[in-house]
């Protein structure tokens, strides 16, 4: 992942990558978004989508998309809104998310570490 400029659209084809007006500095190492100068404000941020895990105690969901019946997920991404200082772990489900600061998301990573070293 570049972490100077990603490739970002440019109305000079052939030529570097142009940063949006708003995009006063390099994207994190973890970003995945495509940033462009008509982006609003709260559009205006850092985004990647670290993956799911598929919930294996849960009913399987009919996707409106393929008409399937597919098994429940929750998944985990990180975000930056450009303007703030620091990112925001999310995890979400469907409609439903949980967001949690990086010192809140390590906490949660310490309990399930405890949890799962006292159940093996």
């Amino acid at each position: 992942m570049n972490s100077i400029l990603h490739e970002i659209p440019t109305m000079n084809p052939g030529k570097a990558p142009v940063r949006p007006h708003w995009l006063t500095g390099p994207c994190p190492p973890w970003c995945e978004a495509e940033h462009e100068a008509r982006d609003a404000r709260d559009d205006r941020r850092h985004m990647a989508y670290t993956g799911w895990v598929q919930l294996s105690l849960y009913d399987a969901a009919e996707s409106v998309v393929e008409g399937e019946y597919q098994p429940e997920t929750l998944g985990v991404a990180i975000e930056q809104h450009v303007e703030n200082a620091a990112p925001t772990v999310i995890l979400y489900q469907e409609d439903d998310d949980v967001r949690l600061t990086l010192a809140e998301a390590e906490q949660l990573r310490d309990r399930l570490n405890w949890v799962l070293e006292a159940a093996r």
